[in-house]
């Protein structure tokens, strides 16, 4: 008896603990945001925007490269959790499943490509690789893209993949990499 009773609180724990990780609303929507996140390559910009600095304090000899490699391992390590809340405490999980259908479909991908594009052309110490041509949006897109705004717009919501971009530089995002910082540079360096 006391075996099964044993079972049940266990049960009953990894239950609990699913639900909390997998299962809850909160759960989905981030997971949501990181498949958002993922669709628009977002993500891979903001990594390479927080690492690129550090890249270059190792070109300058200013940091170790056993340093970098611990900055580069610590931003990815979480970065994508981390910038998912930041995301889905300032959108809804429908508006964020509507942006990830709406970049899903070519002319979203192909605007979402074209923006990480121009940003690592303009940026080449981002060390970001564009795969390809360069996209180029037809009429077709820019209506289908314009549509998109449009349904945004008419219940007031802010566009996820402007607000996503916008939180690379938020408070929130500068704490998280000086967070990052400490944990690998010494105090002097940090």
């Amino acid at each position: 008896m006391k075996g099964f009773l044993l079972f049940l609180i266990v049960l009953g724990g990894g239950v609990a603990w699913s639900y909390t990780q997998y299962l809850s609303p909160e759960a989905r929507h981030r997971r949501s945001a990181v498949v958002f996140l993922h669709q628009t390559r977002l993500d891979d910009l903001a990594r390479a925007g927080l690492t690129s600095a550090y890249r270059e304090e190792r070109d300058n000899d200013r940091i170790t490269a056993s340093e970098l490699d611990c900055m580069e391992s610590a931003i990815a390590r979480g970065f994508d959790t981390h910038l998912a809340n930041m995301l889905t405490s300032r959108i809804s999980r429908y508006d964020i499943d509507k942006a990830t259908n709406f970049y899903s479909t070519p002319a979203g991908d192909k605007y979402a490509r074209m923006v990480v594009w121009a940003v690592a052309k303009r940026v080449p110490s981002l060390g970001l690789e564009n795969e390809g041509e360069e996209p180029t949006l037809f009429m077709e897109d820019i209506v289908e893209l314009d549509n998109y705004r449009n349904s945004l717009k008419s219940r007031e919501q802010a566009e996820p993949f402007q607000t996503a971009f916008d939180l690379i530089v938020e408070p929130e995002m500068v704490e998280y990499e000086r967070e990052k910082r400490r944990e690998c540079l010494p105090a002097a360096k940090a």
